[in-house]
């Protein structure tokens, strides 16, 4: 990774905390993973690219994309050494103002031109940086140029017309899911993350509220989050207690319960037997 920087940014009176990585880069591949904010990047040179959900785009030198939060996403080096200028841009709080959040006017996958101002803003932002010794960065002035670039990116995917996206060459992947698509989404998603699945996370990646959800597990999956939840785990521990890998202790904790105790009365409560006689009764 190259220099790291924080910084906060503040656009008709709502603060953004930005996280900003500049300079040369050798090495652009991460791991798959998901956050809470919007993942920027300006490709000066080189390419690279990058795996949204299982679709891979590639990233060309000269051109900006978005990632909006909430998308499962892994980057990979495609030349030897790239230049780059990342962003992940956070809203300090979640409520809604009068500041349109990047993830009300943008699809998942957005690409465009690096080109016109905001291309020149990145140039100046990245050229300071590079130029400027570590631990004398003026705060100030690094915060107005990025205020200046979050503006520019909120005014390039604004969504007042289709002539302003055909225009700068947008290229967009549509975060609208069909019923089937969104059920497999949450499949995955507790499949995947049995200890650590929350209700914010998962309204974040299907691009819905709360309330949102919790209506579509309702009418089209017919339970709750943590109902559903709890389904999918003892069925991951009934699989593991079937294949006789593990003992029941181990398989508390891979199917995400935090103690032995909790995993039995939640067994119990599902399958009318404790885990033990469901074990027993498969040697009859």
């Amino acid at each position: 990774m190259g220099p790291q920087y924080a910084f906060d940014i503040t656009v008709k009176n709502r603060v953004y905390n930005i996280l900003l990585f500049s300079d040369a880069q050798r090495n652009f591949t991460s791991q798959a993973h998901i956050h809470s904010g919007h993942e920027f990047h300006y490709m000066k040179d080189g390419e690279a690219s990058i795996l949204i959900e299982g679709n891979t785009h590639p990233m060309h030198s000269g051109k900006c994309y978005l990632v909006t939060k909430g998308n499962f996403h892994k980057t990979t080096n495609v030349s030897a050494k790239l230049t780059r200028t990342s962003l992940l841009i956070k809203p300090q709080d979640e409520l809604s103002g009068d500041t349109p959040d990047l993830s009300d006017i943008a699809p998942a996958f957005t690409e465009f031109p690096a080109e016109g101002r905001i291309k020149i803003l990145l140039d100046i932002l990245a050229e300071y940086l590079c130029n400027t010794p570590n631990g004398s960065i003026s705060n100030d002035y690094a915060s107005a140029l990025l205020t200046l670039i979050y503006i520019e990116l909120i005014e390039k995917l604004s969504p007042r017309g289709n002539d302003i996206a055909a225009h700068a060459g947008v290229q967009q992947l549509n975060p609208k899911l069909s019923d089937e698509a969104r059920k497999d989404k949450i499949f995955s998603y507790f499949a995947n993350n049995l200890s650590t699945a929350t209700l914010d996370e998962l309204a974040e990646m299907l691009f819905l509220s709360k309330r949102q959800v919790a209506r579509f597990l309702a009418e089209k999956m017919n339970g709750s989050f943590s109902s559903l939840l709890q389904k999918h785990r003892i069925e991951h521990a009934k699989a593991l207690i079937v294949s006789g890998a593990h003992t029941l202790d181990e398989i508390a904790y891979l199917s995400g319960y935090n103690s032995y105790k909790g995993f039995y009365n939640a067994f119990l409560r599902y399958e009318g037997v404790n885990p033990q006689t469901f074990k027993d009764s498969l040697q009859i």
